[in-house]
């Protein structure tokens, strides 16, 4: 891609997920099987938004880029990710 990049680039799928939706697949890929509740609190603004997506055309312009995975594959990385020993990041023993 020619020119300066964009000062903001979305990764994502760019699949509209509800909000609750969202934190249902995150509870699966964590293996939690427990109720999940809703708490009517929050601000305004979460109040007027159930769902996300991110729009990645400017990212495929200017960088050519696709997403590769799945929410689902990506939720399960994240929870992954978390779970790591930060003193182990590669998981092999060595900082």
């Amino acid at each position: 891609a020619a020119g300066p990049l964009p000062p903001v680039l979305n990764i994502g799928g760019g699949e509209a997920v509800r909000v609750r939706e969202l934190v249902r697949r995150l509870a699966g890929a964590a293996g939690f099987a427990g109720r999940i509740e809703e708490d009517e609190g929050g601000s305004d603004r979460s109040a007027r938004v159930s769902w996300q997506c991110s729009d990645v055309t400017a990212a495929h312009a200017a960088l050519g880029w696709r997403p590769e995975h799945t929410l689902d594959e990506s939720l399960a990385a994240l929870w992954a990710a978390a779970q790591a020993d930060p003193h182990d990041p590669g998981g092999d023993g060595t900082p």
